[in-house]
């Protein structure tokens, strides 16, 4: 009998290939965007991916900077925007000078570049949301509503879009626009770091 059950299972590989089936594939794990981890507060993972010896995406360089900014450390943010500023793609290079520019209170500065960005490219989704976040910082809420506003057409699962034109909307007393990207915003990333934030925000406006 033991004879009988070690040839059965040697014959089995054999057996499946005759059968045509192939070895069981394992499940494959969905690998989260850097996004996804910075708008969960994953922030140690966000850092994780352009740490050194890493060859991050643009985006990844921007999203650890805005997860620097988050914690406070804008000299860390301001090297990974430098990061930026040294891409051979230009739009994106714009970008990386613009929120050098706003982290180092040169507000004019990062919006002039912002919108330079944006005339390279209106449909870089980036573009428009550092020009959004530059215009924020000179108090052009208009600008920073219609620069959201087309993130958003890009990408409508951009939480933080919904969060900072939430934002402007509000500085411009539009309670109700205000009130739909708050609400919009914790659907998207309920476990932001944000999240208390802006549910707060929405219980004020009611």
């Amino acid at each position: 009998m033991v004879l009988y059950r070690r040839s059965s299972v040697c014959l089995l590989p054999a057996l499946l290939v005759a059968l045509g089936v192939t070895a069981l594939a394992q499940p494959e794990v969905p690998v989260v965007s850097t996004q996804v981890l910075f708008e969960s507060g994953e922030f140690d993972a966000v850092l994780a991916r352009v740490a050194d010896g890493a060859e991050p995406a643009p985006e990844d360089i921007f999203i650890a900077g805005m997860t620097l900014q988050k914690r406070e450390d804008l000299d860390g943010a301001s090297a990974q925007m430098h990061r930026l500023e040294a891409s051979d793609d230009a739009v994106w290079a714009a970008i990386g000078r613009s929120a050098v520019a706003l982290f180092s209170n040169r507000d004019a500065e990062a919006l002039e570049v912002a919108r330079q960005a944006v005339a390279l490219d209106g449909d870089h989704v980036f573009a428009q949301y550092q020009l959004g976040l530059a215009a924020v910082g000179n108090s052009d809420f208009p600008t920073a509503t219609r620069a959201f506003t087309r993130v958003i057409d890009l990408q409508p699962a951009f939480a933080y879009a919904h969060y900072y034109a939430g934002r402007a909307y509000q500085r411009q007393r539009n309670l109700s626009k205000a009130a739909e990207h708050y609400r919009r915003f914790l659907q998207l990333a309920p476990a932001s770091a944000d999240t208390a934030t802006v549910q707060a925000l929405l219980r004020a406006l009611k």
